[in-house]
């Protein structure tokens, strides 16, 4: 999502910015109450009252709005992380806030957003790798929660984030009420396994 003030952009990309905002969010409804595979591009025009042309502008294909739908809860992490408040966030608060800005952003969409996480284990996707912003972040996290003594030295980066990312999965595929959760019980239950994950790194109970 592409975050600006609304003073310093011209009234064409204003109108361009949030046209495309309201076709992601048109094609997430339909995604999810018509389903993936049954929902068209007139569907989605008619949904968000343009033309199919209109559509086509901004995406080629249903495809190309599920990569705008991660892009979008990816620039939110981007914007958190760029935030003067986040430098002043100890390493927890930083991890807790940003697993927990990835859920929230996908729990209205739950099934919509598995079959993003599987496509992007799909090599003939065009969503495949999409993760890879996510993976960069979460990378950049643990790296410099090593540097300032939060983990242990000899913990292979990757093995730790993949195991944040694995939280995010479990919760997806696992959490079958995740829709009906209300935020702070999301937040509870999420913090939860974090502290498991967590504990394990510091003790050096966690072994690779």
């Amino acid at each position: 999502m592409e975050y600006k003030d609304s003073n310093t952009l011209s009234k064409r990309e204003y109108n361009r910015i949030n046209c495309r905002e309201m076709l992601l969010k048109a094609s997430r409804r339909l995604f999810t109450t018509k389903g993936y595979d049954e929902t068209t591009m007139g569907d989605i025009a008619e949904k968000a009252g343009v033309s199919k042309a209109t559509v086509y502008n901004y995406f080629p294909n249903k495809e190309s709005l599920l990569i705008g739908t991660v892009n979008e809860v990816l620039d939110q992490e981007a914007d958190f992380l760029s935030d003067e408040q986040y430098s002043a966030l100890d390493f927890e608060q930083k991890l807790r806030k940003m697993l927990a800005l990835i859920i929230l952003c996908t729990r209205k969409y739950p099934g919509l957003a598995r079959r993003i996480v599987y496509l992007n284990s799909c090599e003939d996707s065009t969503l495949y790798g999409s993760g890879d912003r996510m993976f960069s972040i979460l990378t950049t996290l643990v790296e410099d929660a090593k540097k300032d003594g939060h983990f242990r030295q000899d913990l292979d980066t990757d093995i730790v984030v993949d195991t944040f990312i694995g939280l995010i999965y479990m919760v997806l595929f696992q959490w079958t009420d995740i829709a009906e959760l209300e935020e702070e019980k999301l937040r509870q239950r999420l913090d939860v396994y974090i502290n498991v994950i967590l504990n394990g790194l510091r003790t050096g109970d966690f072994k690779e």
